[in-house]
């Protein structure tokens, strides 16, 4: 069975990056690509008379569960470990596998018809990160702000003695325990999460948008797969020179307002401009991804090391709302053909906005604790 447009992409969202930097993973719409496909009603039919009927849409969510979070962990451990010098490049190289996966996805759709193996062709290589985690030290930032002291310095000798380094200072750190509801309670992080909460949710429901609408660009569904792939190379690379250029905050902001106007541009090219209403697209999705990968970054450098993965974990629970709606609005077109795009153009630009409310962090060291984040109010 041939999957349809949209569910192309949601099949991606299990594999893109997955043996890399551990995916997205929105794999709970397969039911839905699986409903709308060609075969639908035959594979329901099918489906009512087996023993489980229900048990084949289980699986996918702890799926996506585990993978969505590894991807947080991974972008914040690499932050603790390398210097203000090499963070750039060391987000976003890190985000280069993801639109790896994403052309290769392409590949192995159009070689892959049947869904049932495509799901296990692209979940498969989820064993690979799981058994690479092996390899990995735990943060040093982490287990001393958590009181951890011996491991930390175990762990920092080996980076000395890889470095030929002989001598490295430990700071002593109080063992507090930290909960979500510590993201909340103070006035400079309330207003980090809140913000950057909805900066997720803005890049995650525009890039997700644009991704899931592929054959509405004038380019055969696999061929769109693959080229939106590809152009989130050059967007990476944009990427680097603005945030080391103009800083974070310029560059997240802009980067999730221009995704909105090239959605709402669309809107006003004639039916009969196919190759631009494509290129516009394409440069939109580039967009995203700019937005996408920064976000990462971003986040890591904003919340301090005894609540970053509690803040990615928040920020990416924001993400997968955004996600979650972004193929129900295409639903809107009903009341109105333009809506579904005059959606996505305006959160692009409300969520965009909002990061201008938001400290600047180029050149500046990873916080440690809460009172390190309050102090830049």
């Amino acid at each position: 069975m041939e999957l349809p447009s949209q569910g192309l992409e949601a099949f991606g969202q299990g594999f893109p990056g997955v043996p890399f930097r551990g995916g997205c993973a929105f794999s709970p719409l397969l039911p839905l690509a699986r409903s709308i496909g060609k075969e639908a009603r035959s594979e329901q039919a099918r489906a009512s008379t087996a023993p489980l009927p229900h048990l084949p849409l289980l699986f996918p969510w702890p799926e996506g569960e585990a993978a969505g979070e590894e991807d947080g962990w991974a972008h914040g451990s690499c932050m603790e470990w390398v210097d203000i010098q090499h963070r750039t490049l060391s987000g976003i190289l890190t985000s280069v596998f993801w639109s790896l996966g994403n052309m290769l996805l392409a590949l192995i759709a159009y070689l892959v018809r049947d869904w049932r193996w495509l799901l296990l062709a692209v979940t498969l290589p989820c064993a690979v990160g799981l058994v690479s985690t092996w390899w990995l030290s735990e943060s040093a930032r982490w287990l001393l702000a958590n009181g951890r002291h011996k491991e930390a310095h175990r762990h920092l000798q080996r980076c000395a003695n890889m470095n030929k380094r002989k001598e490295f200072a430990v700071v002593q750190a109080s063992g507090r325990t930290y909960s979500y509801v510590t993201l909340f309670r103070t006035p400079m992080l309330r207003k980090i999460s809140f913000c950057m909460g909805t900066v997720w949710f803005g890049a995650a429901f525009s890039y997700y948008g644009i991704s899931m609408d592929i054959t509405g660009f004038g380019l055969g569904m696999y061929m769109t797969q693959f080229v939106f792939g590809i152009i989130e190379l050059p967007a990476k690379a944009i990427v680097f020179v603005t945030a080391n250029r103009f800083g974070r905050r310029q560059s997240q902001a802009w980067s999730l307002i221009l995704t909105g106007l090239c959605v709402g541009s669309v809107l006003f090219l004639l039916p009969g401009l196919g190759m631009l209403r494509s290129v516009v697209a394409i440069i939109g999705k580039g967009l995203s991804e700019a937005s996408f990968t920064l976000v990462f970054l971003y986040t890591a450098e904003l919340f301090p090391t005894v609540l970053r993965q509690n803040g990615q974990g928040y920020c990416s629970f924001m993400a997968r709302l955004g996600g979650s709606v972004a193929p129900l609005v295409f639903l809107l077109d009903s009341l109105w053909k333009p809506l579904p795009q005059v959606m996505y153009c305006a959160l692009a630009v409300l969520c965009g906005s909002t990061a201008f409310l938001l400290p600047e962090t180029l050149d500046a060291e990873l916080p440690e604790t809460v009172e390190d984040v309050e102090k830049q109010r």
